[in-house]
């Protein structure tokens, strides 16, 4: 995958001229959710519940268009929040990220239909035990949409979701323990203003 991300941006800076180039700053809140993949023999039978939470996002986007075409590669600072309660005891973990989100845009009119995916490489953790095995370095799926408002303001609407683990989890409760691999998920909206256009 680092290949891959090394390639696509490689790519951007060989890109034609004749591209047309806009550098975007934008902001998005939404809500965070997740479930936990138990791992072997363990089996969820007790409540783990996870309550949805918010998560907020500040992005610098680059995006070459070409005809009704639009690679994009965003650099992204996102706050996730998540609340999980177990027997009965609820408590909210945070989590600062870097991201950095790789996809393609087909537009049609004043909508783009956005697909890739985002590298998201963990700042920090608060509030999360220390069992929680934490990755630095996870990949989500991406899917949005832009509703261009004007030449300059946009719409953004995007659902992320994990496709490798954000942590490896070891839950203990009074009745049994949990070990898996928790997904998180996002769906977020926003603005985006372009600057350079």
């Amino acid at each position: 995958m680092r290949k891959l991300n090394l390639s696509i941006i490689l790519l951007l800076l060989a890109l034609n001229l004749q591209a047309q180039y806009k550098l975007e700053l934008g902001g998005s809140f939404g809500a965070t959710n997740g479930y936990l993949v138990p791992l072997g023999n363990y089996v969820s039978q007790d409540k783990n519940i996870i309550i949805p939470s918010y998560s907020y996002q500040f992005t610098v986007g680059n995006s070459y268009s070409f005809k009704n075409n639009i690679l994009n590669i965003d650099l992204s600072y996102i706050v996730k929040k998540n609340n999980k309660e177990f027997d009965n005891q609820k408590a909210t973990y945070k989590y600062d990220y870097i991201i950095l989100p790789i996809y393609y845009g087909i537009q049609k009119n004043k909508f783009t239909l956005n697909f890739g995916f985002t590298n998201n490489f963990s700042l920090k953790v608060k509030n999360v035990p220390s069992d929680f095995f934490i990755k630095k370095y996870n990949i989500s799926l991406l899917l949005g949409s832009d509703y261009k408002i004007n030449n300059r303001l946009s719409i953004k609407t995007d659902i992320l979701h994990d496709i490798t683990p954000y942590d490896n989890s070891y839950y203990y409760t009074s009745t049994k323990n949990t070990n898996g691999y928790f997904y998180m998920y996002n769906i977020m909206i926003g603005l985006k203003y372009a600057i350079i256009n």
